[in-house]
């Protein structure tokens, strides 16, 4: 009777059944821990979540397609599942949704790796720096310094410029302006000497930027590199002093 329900009867659906699920969950594991000594040669402790789930999900949907193929009632569904032109136009009517789209950029974050779970990462554009403590199938939490957390969808995150601060150590300028009667080379050479003398500055060289000009004073722009943000923090309180102490023993306006 149930037999005329299936392409080849209902002990070889069974049958398929069993060796496609069993197929399905030795595959997807062994996988999984190929993906896990990979990040563990590149110094990374464990794969990443994100794309075991991916991998999962789509050993699974294949092992799915296959099953349902054997079920003469849905069998076109099965092949639709498994044939380019279903995938296809599977891919483009779900790709216009949104958590789709941020599912998509989710993965492609993930797997070039622009940053990580644990970098300090700075959007420009928004405005945003702080933490990266999660990426999920939809969105990016970042914790700001001011111990806010931030739930920003993948989608942003993978149009918008990210700075990395995490690349090289946390690094952000120091501002300020000066008269401009100011001598910008002995400028430069007075940061030098100040970095110089701390030990938490990454970076002892100075590389002065002169954003603006107004007539009477630079808008001077100093980047400034410490291993981390607390760190850069206890930089920032001890140069700023010393910068003080220097441009006045030396007659420079700050204005």
């Amino acid at each position: 009777m149930f037999d005329s329900l299936f392409e080849k009867g209902l002990l070889n659906f069974i049958m398929l059944l069993i060796v496609t699920t069993a197929s399905c969950w030795i595959l997807s594991r062994i996988l999984v821990k190929d993906i896990d000594r990979f990040r563990v040669k590149k110094g990374e402790e464990s794969a990443n979540m994100y794309v075991i789930k991916t991998i999962r999900l789509m050993i699974w949907m294949v092992g799915f397609s296959i099953v349902l193929g054997q079920i003469k009632a849905i069998k076109p569904l099965g092949d639709s599942l498994l044939g380019a032109s279903g995938i296809l136009a599977v891919g483009i009517s779900i790709a216009a949704q949104t958590t789709f789209s941020n599912y998509i950029s989710g993965f492609f974050l993930t797997l070039h790796e622009p940053f990580k779970v644990g970098d300090v990462v700075y959007l420009k554009e928004k405005n945003i720096s702080g933490t990266v403590k999660e990426i999920t199938f939809r969105h990016t939490c970042i914790e700001t310094k001011q111990g806010t957390l931030i739930t920003i969808p993948n989608t942003v995150m993978n149009t918008v410029m990210i700075e990395d601060l995490s690349y090289s150590g946390y690094t952000r300028p120091l501002e300020f302006k000066v008269g401009n009667e100011v001598d910008l080379d002995k400028l430069k050479k007075i940061i030098e000497e100040v970095l110089e003398k701390n030990e938490l500055a990454l970076n002892k060289e100075a590389k002065i930027t002169v954003d603006s000009f107004d007539g009477d004073s630079y808008s001077i722009s100093v980047p400034v590199s410490a291993r981390t943000m607390k760190e850069f923090v206890e930089l920032k309180n001890t140069i700023i002093p010393e910068l003080n102490k220097a441009f006045r023993k030396h007659k420079i306006r700050i204005i």
